[in-house]
């Protein structure tokens, strides 16, 4: 819960104690950190219940739900760390800033692919593998009256963090990727499509979007941003639930925001957005001592880095719910999968701003996800060619 640069300071301090040095480096070169937690809950096998473990399992895995019960059983730092409860409910989380969701769900995807084989090498050997396990040892800590009193501060901070976020989760089973590429329609521009809609809808008005997209065709590059938001998305909004406009006037605004966000998409994946090349400039101004250039202080600039809708998927054909929180006081962090024939959507949003709503908008998105689709069957039926 602390600040970066408070908890820097702090860090230097607790390594000056050769013990603590010591587990520091433990926990640093181990390849993972499994969380053994504690339960959050009871359900039972009902749409309502199973939503609701849903939604826990997402504080569970962000944040632990709180020091009272497993956010101080975390090493936040850790780049990779597994979290399990009692009920087999697991989660897995990563440090943001130097790793992707790209390779955190190539790990997740290879480990749920083997629970077959796992299973049954369970089933077998779980007892003598249990007797031949290494001998378990704590770490040990020497904490100053100081230490202890920042991880009492940074605990009641974290407390508020989980405290302010909100999430809802849902399963969205008319349609998937399959259906959607039947009529030659791109999966992912119509689940950004229909995020937009539904901010519109609820908000009257469009938004700065982000997506993430993967550049990793590059060297040690990463990610850049598509920025979804178009003319053709905009003027379909505004007509989106307007009765007097033709289904065919919509569904061709809404081809043609598909068609730009495909473009914008390929554009960003090569190296061809310009967030990142701005960013990079910023930063050789600041490393440099250099005036910070005047586009940065721009209030057009400005207003359009606010993302309200920060967004994010990835690929996988397991059911996992993914999830993040807003970038913005005021805004979502939406997090979907797209698997063949349904969509999985988180989204985020902070308690105690008056203006977002995650339940309500998760709710209007399953909806105008299943209004968007009647745009698709007003086009013209795909070329067979």
């Amino acid at each position: 819960g602390m600040h970066r640069d408070i908890w820097a300071n702090q860090y230097q301090e607790l390594i000056k104690d050769d013990v603590n040095s010591h587990s520091v480096r433990k926990l640093q070169s181990s390849i993972i950190i499994c969380c053994l937690d504690k339960p959050v809950g009871e359900f039972v096998n009902t749409d309502r219940d199973i939503g609701a473990e849903r939604v826990s399992n997402v504080h569970r895995t962000l944040h632990g739900g709180g020091t009272h019960l497993n956010s101080a059983n975390r090493w936040f730092d850790k780049t990779l760390v597994f979290c399990i409860a009692p009920d087999g409910g697991s989660g897995c989380y990563l440090e943001h800033s130097i790793m992707d969701g790209v390779s955190s769900i190539a790990l997740t995807n290879y480990c749920l692919s083997q629970r077959d084989i796992l299973d049954g090498l369970a089933a077998s050997s779980c007892d003598e593998d249990l007797e031949n396990l290494p001998e378990i040892h704590p770490l040990k800590w020497n904490l100053s009256s100081s230490l202890r009193s920042s991880i009492i501060t940074a605990g009641q901070e974290l407390d508020k963090i989980a405290a302010r976020l909100g999430a809802s989760c849902f399963f969205f089973r008319e349609f998937g990727h399959t259906t959607l590429k039947s009529y030659g329609i791109g999966s992912d521009g119509f689940v950004q499509l229909a995020m937009q809609l539904t901010h519109y809808r609820m908000h009257g008005y469009h938004t700065a979007t982000y997506e993430s997209v993967s550049t990793q065709r590059f060297k040690l590059a990463r990610t850049d941003t598509v920025r979804s938001p178009c003319v053709e998305s905009n003027a379909l909004a505004k007509i989106f639930d307007q009765k007097n406009v033709s289904m065919h006037e919509k569904a061709k605004l809404m081809r043609g925001a598909l068609d730009k966000h495909f473009q914008q998409v390929r554009m960003a994946a090569a190296g061809q957005a310009f967030d990142r090349h701005l960013f990079g400039l910023r930063m050789i101004a600041t490393e440099n001592g250099l005036p910070t250039p005047e586009i940065f202080s721009d209030p057009t600039y400005s207003q359009s880095c606010h993302f309200r809708l920060s967004t994010s998927q990835v690929r996988s054909p397991f059911a996992i719910h993914l999830a993040f929180g807003p970038v913005v006081d005021d805004g979502y962090g939406i997090a979907y999968l797209i698997r063949d024939r349904d969509i999985l959507v988180t989204v985020t949003s902070f308690n105690d701003c008056p203006t977002t709503d995650h339940d309500l908008f998760a709710a209007t998105m399953e909806k105008t996800l299943s209004d968007l689709f009647q745009l698709v069957l007003a086009l013209p039926p795909p070329s067979k060619i």
